[in-house]
């Protein structure tokens, strides 16, 4: 849903914009198409690899820096009020296609890593290693989803005595080859998202970026997301229904809602057969899009 993104997000070719998800680059290029010389665009990522990605061009910014201080950067660059926020909340392709990155099970080697900025500590190995069995319990069930998480959980304990130094890749699929139910793939993916998520403190960062997008949005100005799972959804739906990240809007002494945003579209927008025939990814993706009006 390149094309509608940017769409959405450039309102004019002078528009000051902020695209927090750089990755590799593919929506920022599109992006940067549409400006001309008095358009902006701030751009963050916190991986290593998405910093070397970039291009240099007159209208970016780049900044090396997980998006929850994106608020403390535009207030840097003396640009506190932007035209348009774009999130894609997906995980990279080279971060998903490099084995040594420790993110998709499909590779079976390599060590269990996960970690999408690389000077941070916590590792998914670590978790798996050192995490209580009532903290697995939690992780496994409140960020995948996954049905037989107290079983699961006591069985990475009683498995990891055996294990030396980092888990790999290999060994935690072998175990998980015993204990997953129902669909295999399906099982495997809400593993592995709720250690990602754990590692990388996904969910908090979230909640701290949503939290800014009022303050440095302009009257006008849009916020543009793409969200991939239910828990990221959920807080990006309640944001730009009720201007509050628990879904509750206050309201007027006449019970006006005073949520400061309105919907731009549809509820939501899914991606085309063709689109999702070409990269499966995009299945899960929905883009919301919502405009400040006060």
């Amino acid at each position: 849903m390149l094309s509608e993104c940017v769409e959405a997000l450039v309102q004019s070719s002078s528009s000051v914009v902020v695209d927090l998800t750089f990755g590799g680059g593919g929506h920022s290029k599109e992006i940067l198409k549409k400006l001309d010389s008095d358009g902006k665009l701030y751009a963050f990522d916190q991986d290593l690899d998405a910093k070397n990605q970039v291009v240099g061009h007159r209208n970016l910014k780049f900044s090396l820096s997980n998006f929850r201080h994106f608020g403390r950067w535009l207030k840097f660059y003396g640009d506190e009020q932007v035209d348009g926020i774009f999130a894609d909340l997906g995980v990279s392709s080279w971060q998903i296609d490099a084995a040594q990155r420790g993110f998709a099970f499909r590779f079976n080697d390599g060590v269990l890593d996960m970690r999408m900025n690389n000077d941070s500590q916590l590792t998914a190995s670590d978790v798996v290693l050192h995490y209580s069995y009532q903290d697995l319990v939690a992780v496994m069930s409140e960020y995948g989803e996954v049905r037989n998480s107290k079983s699961l959980a006591s069985s990475i304990v009683d498995a990891r005595v055996k294990w030396k130094g980092e888990v790999q890749v290999s060994q935690f699929n072998a175990l998980l080859d015993r204990k997953y139910i129902g669909d295999k793939n399906r099982y495997f993916s809400q593993v592995y998202q709720a250690l990602r998520i754990e590692v990388n403190d996904e969910i908090g960062a979230l909640k701290e970026m949503l939290q800014q997008v009022e303050k440095h949005l302009k009257i006008g100005g849009v916020l543009v997301v793409l969200t991939y799972h239910s828990l990221e959804d959920k807080l990006v739906k309640n944001l730009m229904k009720s201007g509050s990240l628990d879904g509750k809007e206050e309201k007027n002494d006449f019970g006006q809602g005073l949520s400061p945003f309105k919907r731009v579209g549809p509820k939501f927008r899914v991606a085309s057969e063709v689109e999702i025939e070409e990269n499966n990814r995009a299945r899960s993706a929905k883009l919301r899009v919502v405009e400040k009006i006060k």
